[in-house]
């Protein structure tokens, strides 16, 4: 299946948020999440392995290792 459209997205439930990152999901197309980290363009992320993908990111963009926790 093709990556959502962002003018499809009914909206975002919050997942995981500290001071400088938010990780959300889209209420409407499950495995689509979108990240803002502070500093940083907003990333999208879609499909079966997007979750592990939205950690690794987290990671290796802050340090804050507490991301590898972010689905638990």
């Amino acid at each position: 299946m093709a990556k959502p459209k962002l003018q499809d997205v009914t909206g975002w439930e919050k997942v995981w948020q500290t001071e400088n990152v938010l990780v959300v999901e889209s209420e409407n197309f499950s495995d689509f999440y979108k990240v803002e980290i502070k500093g940083q363009p907003k990333k999208y992320f879609y499909g079966e392995s997007a979750w592990s993908a939205v950690q690794r990111y987290v990671v290796d963009k802050t340090g804050d290792m507490s991301a590898w926790g972010i689905f638990i």
